[in-house]
């Protein structure tokens, strides 16, 4: 799924709330975000989409096992939440995600 959000943001850009990778078979709404953050149904409406700006900053320490099948490296990205909400946008929330660690099966 990295490999698909990276493929779809054209980094960096924007995965739109409503394009997700047809994996997920959902829309991102602001009443799904309440639990990481509260309050974003109540001040956007429950049922916004929300945009996410992904800008992927650094890759770093590749390593494989042939062993184990997997891939891992670090990596930092800057996060940004856009509600749409009465017929506008505005950033509600902004992260910044530094050396995350994927290890992922091959």
């Amino acid at each position: 799924m990295v490999n698909s959000i990276l493929t779809m943001s054209d980094n960096p850009g924007f995965i739109r709330g409503d394009d997700l990778p047809p994996v997920t078979n959902t829309t991102l709404m602001a009443s799904s975000l309440n639990l990481l953050f509260p309050g974003m149904g109540d001040k956007y409406g429950a049922d916004s989409i929300v945009d996410i700006y992904v800008n992927c900053t650094s890759l770093h320490d590749f390593t494989s096992s042939a062993a184990n099948q997997d891939v891992s490296f670090k990596g930092t990205a800057n996060l940004q939440f856009w509600p749409r909400f009465n017929g506008t946008t505005e950033l509600a929330v902004e992260l910044n995600l530094i050396d995350l660690d994927f290890i992922g099966g091959v």
